[in-house]
């Protein structure tokens, strides 16, 4: 906290120094083509070597109109060339109503070295002239042939304007296209030449036989959600650890009934038509967060394994994996926990969790990593950690849904080697 202080205070005082600093910075630069917020050059040169006070006395008010032109057409232009300049209304409670006793109104005076002129035009043709007179200065010679305002208007040269619109500008447009329709290259480490091999088919191929999604998300892209993985709760993304990409849910950063970002897009790649009642039903009981698994539509009996890591999470540390999804929400999950070393099976059905099976005394410990599996055979359930059987149990009716990952509260976890081995 003294440190978020300490910034703070160098980040007020130094914007505090710069914007003092730019109120006394008298600069600007017409932009314009026609230098219409400036005089002509010559004039410009000439106002440039006034080096005594100019005072302005308006003797108008400030809402009305001659005021608006004067201001436009010399006053503002005057500010930005002459370097000592002062410009100040004639009463304080001057109005137009209020114009009609003042003989002066409308008249502008202009004092230079001890002499004033007085003027009611609201132009250049005649304010300037009056200028030079009090300061005794020639009237300025335009140069021979230049204008006051030279290069306007502005002409492109056509040996550049030419090769650009007919041949940059389209290659340009052509090279954009090119790369839009170029499938993304993906880069592989030799941690991951299994994949490469033919073990991870594409996101939308669903697995016939063995599927794994070995080094998990390795070829995706770090900091993004997973296309083979994506998160239907919580906040799940691809993040680096010890030169491998990672699946991690990190749920420091999400409150209780976030559903994940995309999830009408992903409901539908997952249930098809089917994809309203499961969204219903997940924006209804988002109490946990899960991912799933999408080249596997239908678990039935055979294997799902795991490795995982517990990072962080004072609340819980869950990881676990998640099976018998249906369409409408319902599901089981068998999870280890690096906080309570125990290795539970919950039912999560019509919103509501229960335990199922719950086992003691199953050591998982934090930043290390361990592997968790369960086997199914027809009601059968058997759960693993670091390949010893901790848990059995037998439910009422046989497994059929998709499968994924599952994790609770604060939990900050990492998954690798997600492997889905069906029986047979």
């Amino acid at each position: 906290m003294r440190i978020k202080l300490v910034r703070s205070l160098i980040c007020l005082v130094a914007t505090c120094l710069v914007m003092v600093a730019a109120t006394q910075i008298r600069w600007s630069a017409d932009a314009t083509e026609d230098r219409r917020n400036s005089f002509s050059l010559a004039d410009q040169q000439a106002l440039a070597q006034l080096s005594d006070q100019l005072t302005v006395t308006v003797h108008l008010a400030p809402e009305d109109p001659r005021y608006a032109d004067l201001r436009t057409s010399v006053l503002s232009k005057l500010e930005r060339v002459i370097p000592r300049i002062v410009i100040r209304f004639a009463g304080d409670q001057q109005s137009v109503v209020g114009s009609a006793s003042d003989e002066s109104y409308g008249e502008v005076e202009y004092s230079y070295g001890g002499r004033s002129a007085v003027s009611r035009s609201t132009g250049t043709e005649e304010v300037l002239p009056l200028l030079y007179g009090l300061a005794n200065v020639p009237l300025p010679v335009p140069a021979t042939g230049a204008g006051d305002y030279p290069g306007y208007p502005l002409v492109a040269a056509p040996w550049i304007a030419l090769p650009w619109f007919l041949g940059g500008l389209p290659l340009l447009v052509w090279v954009a296209w090119w790369r839009s329709r170029r499938a993304p290259a993906i880069k592989y480490t030799s941690s991951q030449k299994e994949i490469s091999r033919g073990h991870l088919t594409s996101p939308q191929d669903n697995c016939r036989g063995r599927c794994r999604l070995g080094g998990l998300a390795a070829a995706e892209e770090v900091g993004t959600d997973s296309k083979a993985m994506p998160g239907v709760v919580g906040i799940w993304r691809i993040e680096m650890e010890a030169d491998n990409n990672v699946l991690a849910v990190d749920g420091r950063q999400w409150k209780e009934g976030q559903t994940s970002a995309g999830l009408a897009d992903k409901a539908r790649a997952l249930y098809e038509e089917r994809y309203a009642e499961f969204l219903d039903r997940v924006q209804a009981y988002a109490y946990f967060p899960y991912a799933v698994f999408e080249r596997t539509p239908d678990f039935r009996d055979g294997e799902i394994a795991v490795r995982f890591e517990g990072i962080s999470g004072r609340i819980d540390q869950g990881a676990g994996i998640l099976f018998n999804l249906k369409p409408n929400g319902d599901y089981l999950t068998i999870r280890a926990n690096p906080l309570e070393n125990n290795l539970v099976l919950w039912k999560f059905e019509k919103g509501k969790r229960s335990s199922v099976t719950w086992v003691k005394n199953t050591p998982t410990p934090t930043h290390e990593w361990h592997d968790l599996k369960v086997r199914i055979a027809g009601t059968k359930v058997e759960g693993y950690v670091d390949g010893k059987l901790y848990l059995q149990d037998t439910l009422p009716e046989p497994v059929s849904g998709r499968v994924g990952l599952w994790s609770k509260a604060d939990s900050h976890v990492y998954f690798d080697d997600f492997t889905v081995t069906p029986a047979g």
